[in-house]
C-alpha cells in the first residue's frame, strides 16, 4: 500500500472528498502521488476571482496610485456628465443629429450618451455611481483592500435600486433637473 502524506494546513481540500484528489497527467487517484505531480484542491469560482480582483490592489504602489487616479478622474467625468444632462442633447433615443445640434453636456457627445443611458436605466440613484467609483479610487490610491467586497456590492446594488423608490415616497416633488441643466 502506498504511503499517504498528511495534508498541509495552508491548503483546503474539497469538503465532499474524504481524501485529497490528485492528478499526475496520466492517472488520477486519492493517494498522494510522488513529488512533481499536480494536486487539484478546492478551486474558486473564476467569476469571484475576477470580482474580488477589482477590489484588491496590487503589490505595486505606483500602479495602485495610477489606477486610483484614473478611477477618480472617471468618477469626476461621470459626475459632470450626469450633472449637465439635458434632454435636448443628441443621444440614442433623441431624434437630433450631432452635426446640427451641439451637445449641452459639459463632457460633450460622449457625456450626453452616457448620462442619457444611465439616467434611463438607473434613474436618479445613478448619481451614487460616481461617489462609489470615487470611494473605490481612494481605496486603490491608498493601496487598501476593500473588506468583504461581496457584501458591500450587494449593499450598493440595493441602494441603487431602492433610493429612487425612497425619493418617490417623499411628499414634495424632486425637481432636480433645473438645477443642473444649462440655460
Amino acid at each position: 500500500m502506498a504511503k499517504q502524506h498528511p495534508p498541509t494546513t495552508d491548503l483546503k481540500f474539497t469538503a465532499h472528498l474524504q481524501r485529497p484528489f490528485c492528478h499526475n497527467r496520466s492517472s488520477s487517484g486519492v493517494l498522494w502521488p510522488p513529488a512533481g505531480t499536480l494536486c487539484l484542491y478546492e478551486r474558486q469560482n473564476t467569476f469571484m476571482k475576477q470580482f474580488t480582483r477589482v477590489f484588491t490592489p496590487t503589490r505595486n504602489r505606483r500602479l495602485n496610485e495610477l489606477i486610483g487616479f484614473l478611477l477618480f478622474v472617471s468618477a469626476v467625468l461621470l459626475f459632470l456628465a450626469l450633472a449637465s444632462y439635458s434632454p435636448q442633447d443628441p443621444s440614442l433615443n433623441t431624434a437630433a443629429s450631432p452635426a446640427h445640434h451641439s451637445a449641452h453636456n459639459w463632457i460633450g457627445i460622449a457625456g450626453a450618451l452616457v448620462s442619457d443611458l444611465l439616467l434611463q436605466y438607473g434613474g436618479i440613484g445613478v448619481f451614487f455611481v460616481p461617489v462609489i467609483i470615487g470611494m473605490l479610487a481612494v481605496r486603490w490610491f491608498r493601496s487598501r483592500e476593500v473588506a468583504s467586497p461581496a457584501a458591500k456590492s450587494i449593499g450598493v446594488f440595493t441602494l441603487l435600486v431602492f433610493f429612487p423608490a425612497l425619493l418617490a415616497l417623499l411628499p414634495w416633488p424632486m425637481r432636480w433637473q433645473p438645477l443642473f441643466a444649462p440655460p
